[in-house]
């Protein structure tokens, strides 16, 4: 496929994607405070946002199998930019956690550390070209 293509392809899933998990998360935190749900609802309900999360993945799989080298290289290296800081900030604050009383981090917070810190090394490392 055209790398273009590909990546117009890879940018428009990986926008409605992450704009369909905000959606889940804000929406599901908003009907959990609102209504009562059983138990097993509650997980059912709390497991949604990972569907869009699988989403956003099985694009990222797609574009790397769909684009040139070039292209290839730049996603696993945001991907690994992005894994060094989600083990720099979850041992560091694990470490203050144990040793100094720090409040605990959810675990939630590393898929959007993930994410940022990914985009980020792609943003600020994209030639010259590619910024808009």
């Amino acid at each position: 496929m055209n790398p273009s293509l590909a990546k117009k392809r890879y940018m428009k899933t990986t926008a409605v994607s992450m704009i369909f998990y905000v959606i889940a998360i804000f929406g599901i935190s908003f009907l959990l405070r609102m209504t009562e749900v059983p138990s097993a609802g509650k997980y059912g309900l709390a497991l949604l946002p990972t569907l869009f999360v699988w989403w956003f993945l099985w694009g990222a799989i797609r574009f790397y199998k769909e684009t040139d080298e070039f292209e290839r290289s730049r996603l696993i290296s945001g991907m690994l930019a992005g894994m060094v800081v989600v083990l720099l900030v979850s041992s560091g604050w694990g470490f203050m956690e144990m040793l100094a009383d720090a409040p605990p981090l959810p675990v939630f917070w590393i898929l959007p550390i993930f994410f940022a810190a990914s985009g980020l090394y792609r943003a600020f490392t994209a030639t010259k070209g590619e910024r808009c």
